[in-house]
């Protein structure tokens, strides 16, 4: 859960960092390197379950909270 947000947060400020380079759609290097990542940071949230859901686990299982509805 921490590393799929946080992965994010890193591929989106790479991204802003490279500036117009990164949206180009064809090319390698480092701006197709973080383009990818980015599109693949988002994937990474919902493929094991969504963020809200590994939320919703933790806290009733983890810190025994009453189930959401």
């Amino acid at each position: 859960l921490r590393w799929s947000e946080a992965n994010q947060r890193l591929t989106k400020l790479a991204i802003e960092i490279i500036g117009r380079e990164a949206q180009v759609a064809d090319g390698d290097g480092a701006p197709a390197y973080w383009r990818y990542q980015q599109l693949r940071s988002r994937g990474n949230t919902i493929e094991a379950g969504t963020s809200e859901i590994l939320r919703n686990i933790i806290a009733e299982r983890v810190l025994g909270l009453p189930r959401s509805r």
